[in-house]
């Protein structure tokens, strides 16, 4: 039974948003919680912002590294230090429905087999404006589970995600190496051992979205990790070792030529499936069209699949 949870938020030069997301946890309708915030080596006034809030608020813990150590290292320490058996994710630029937390640790208590569990999320500009959902493919574990038979990674809102710290802790944490999709590396770990992981079909977080945000700036590289992480997956399934990096890169490279036109295609698909939403945010709606455009272009079964589902949802 939860009855005390930690919440951890790891921050870098993040002054225009933390204070937002420091006051959207402190208005949890859940009081009973300690805030673990792990300023990651700032160089803006991120650190003076937190301190000013941990001067009104006992709950709030600082973790002040002098230097950047990465998120997955960053999140790892603060982890650490957490004293509650759950550890609720948060980022510094997003914000917390005010429910949010006794939602999930209602639900918890009532799913006693829950490791993991995540909740669905809105897209959300800079100006705190929103729009959509999040997706998710997970449910239950039997979900999850499926995914994994079949080599797919697990994928949840990772700001979004509540998970039992010693299972975490069994597990070995966050791998720098796959960042940035160290999540999704993480949570595939814990599907692999066979631990439930569900999501709450409930909207629960404003997940920010940027230019400078991890879902934009660094869509290339997360996209080639989430691919190492796959492969990584497949060899696992097959009793095989994890490659490393390197080896990952040089089997990519030596793929036929059609296997990787193929690939660039979904991963472009991707991108600009993003960028419309980004451009939406910006107002700019001449690059959000031609965005739609090249998205259509690219894989047009897909997009009509997708928009299908969203009209669905909205209806």
């Amino acid at each position: 039974m939860i009855n005390f949870i930690s919440i951890i938020i790891p921050t870098y030069n993040n002054e225009k948003f933390i204070s937002e997301a420091i006051q959207s946890v402190l208005k949890q309708t859940f009081k009973n919680f300690e805030l673990i915030i792990v300023n990651n080596g700032s160089k803006d006034n991120t650190l003076k912002l937190i301190r000013e809030l941990a001067n009104l608020d006992k709950r709030i813990k600082i973790l002040n590294l002098r230097k950047n150590i990465g998120m997955a290292n960053a999140l790892n320490k603060g982890i650490n230090y957490c004293k509650a058996d759950y550890v609720a994710r948060m980022d510094g630029d997003d914000v917390m429905y005010k429910n949010r937390i006794e939602e999930q640790v209602k639900y918890i208590n009532k799913h006693k087999n829950v490791v993991v569990l995540s909740c669905l999320g809105t897209y959300m500009d800079l100006k705190g404006n929103t729009f959509g959902v999040t997706p998710t493919e997970i449910i239950n574990h039997k979900s999850s589970k499926n995914l994994i038979k079949n080599n797919k990674v697990i994928g949840i809102l990772h700001p979004g995600a509540v998970f039992k710290k010693k299972v975490f802790q069994s597990i070995g944490g966050y791998r720098g190496k796959f960042w940035p999709a160290e999540d999704i590396d993480l949570w595939t770990r814990f599907a692999l051992m066979g631990h439930n992981i569900h999501v709450q079909k409930k909207i629960l977080l404003k997940y920010r979205i940027h230019d400078n945000s991890a879902i934009a700036s660094n869509f290339f590289d997360s996209y080639r990790k989430l691919q190492w992480v796959k492969h990584c997956l497949i060899s696992k399934n097959i009793n095989k070792s994890e490659i490393s990096y390197e080896e990952f890169l040089k089997f990519q490279k030596n793929r036929n030529i059609f296997i990787k036109i193929n690939d660039l295609r979904k991963l472009y698909y991707k991108y600009f499936h993003r960028k419309i939403i980004l451009n939406y945010f910006n107002n700019n709606f001449l690059k959000m069209i031609i965005s739609i455009f090249i998205t259509i272009l690219l894989r047009p079964f897909k997009f009509m699949i997708n928009l299908k589902k969203r009209l669905h949802k909205l209806l």
